[in-house]
């Protein structure tokens, strides 16, 4: 089951990023698997989120405008 099926229907789906702590024994194919958009291994920087988020938001639905990071 994907995560995304447990919101209400809709053009609008949140957009999900998960943060773990280690990518090994395939936890990252699994997050992806079940819908995640995104996954990104710990420690995060500032730098690292801006350009995951930023890759992210310009390409899903309703991001016409992003907010400003």
């Amino acid at each position: 089951m994907h995560v995304k099926e447990m919101f209400p229907p809709g053009p609008r789906k949140p957009l999900l990023v998960a943060f773990i702590t280690n990518a090994d024994g395939g936890i990252r194919e699994r997050c992806m698997s079940l819908g995640i958009d995104c996954v990104v291994v710990k420690p995060i920087t500032y730098e690292k989120m801006r350009s995951v988020l930023g890759e992210l938001l310009p390409a899903y639905p309703g991001s016409d405008n992003p907010p400003r990071m």
